[in-house]
């Protein structure tokens, strides 16, 4: 029984604009055309081979790509085709995964800012392990300020771009204070480092800073750190705790308003804590 281009339509949800274009194609042609009207009439049979345009079109193909595999019927070529559309396919999704993950630490970054404490509280806060890469610079933070910082923030930034590593991967800048300096309070840091997924890096490249108890102070200036550094020793001291490795200043969240153009930090300066 030949079908109407209407029937043959609605019986494979399909529009008829769409048969026409695949007849134009040459995809499907109907099995007959009325010489008066210009009908096209369609077999139910040739519903198997709209089936097969809607797959393979479902597949990533191109109509045109699906109409060269018709006329040649070389299964090779087509197979080579939707490998190749396969491997795009995880391509993208790699992509659209590591940018989901970029959206959910700049949405968490930014939760933690919105319930931080204001600067200058001190608090005493468990925190998990990280993976760090480190730059020294040899230039003192302390003294040189945040123009330096910044230079020396950039070149960890080349280096990391010279061995293909997008921003992804990398997040949460912040200086090291290390524990020999800080026992004597002698104000020299020279260290950048940024927090790093580890699985992208060789182990040689990463730097582990283990879990544990971190005496902190929260602060919303790069020019007040030395300041409340201070405050978090002495309060450190007048706990009673012992220090156990360096300190970091950790930039929780870069805000997205800048003033003066230049970069707006909310930092969290930490040491590791010994409490018993």
């Amino acid at each position: 029984m030949d079908l109407s281009i209407g029937q043959m339509a609605r019986i494979n949800h399909i529009s008829i604009q769409t048969l026409r274009l695949y007849d134009k194609m040459g995809l499907l042609k109907p099995v007959a055309v009325d010489a008066g009207s210009g009908y096209r009439y369609y077999s139910i049979l040739q519903c198997a081979k709209l089936d097969l345009i809607g797959s393979l079109k479902q597949c990533g193909l191109s109509l045109k790509e699906i109409g060269s595999y018709f006329e040649n019927g070389n299964i090779e070529s087509l197979e080579g085709e939707l490998r190749n559309t396969l491997d795009q396919i995880g391509t993208e999704m790699r992509r659209l995964s590591e940018q989901k993950e970029a959206v959910k630490r700049t949405l968490e970054s930014f939760e933690q800012y919105r319930v931080a404490p204001p600067a200058g509280t001190i608090t005493l806060e468990y925190i998990p392990r990280r993976s760090i890469i480190v730059l020294d610079s040899g230039n003192n933070y302390f003294e040189e300020g945040l123009e330096f910082y910044e230079h020396s923030l950039l070149q960890l930034k080349h280096a990391l771009a010279d061995r293909n590593v997008e921003h992804i991967y990398y997040r949460n800048p912040g200086t090291i204070w290390r524990k020999d300096k800080v026992m004597k309070r002698e104000f020299v840091s020279t260290e950048v480092y940024v927090r790093a997924d580890a699985e992208r890096f060789r182990p040689d490249e990463i730097t582990e800073i283990p879990a544990g108890m971190y005496q902190c102070i929260y602060c919303s200036s790069f020019d007040t750190e030395k300041e409340l550094a201070c405050k978090l020793l002495d309060q450190v001291e007048k706990n009673g705790y012992t220090i156990a490795g360096d300190y970091l200043c950790e930039t929780i969240v870069e805000t997205p308003i800048f003033e003066k153009d230049e970069r707006g930090m909310f930092l969290r300066l930490q040491v590791p804590v010994n409490v018993r």
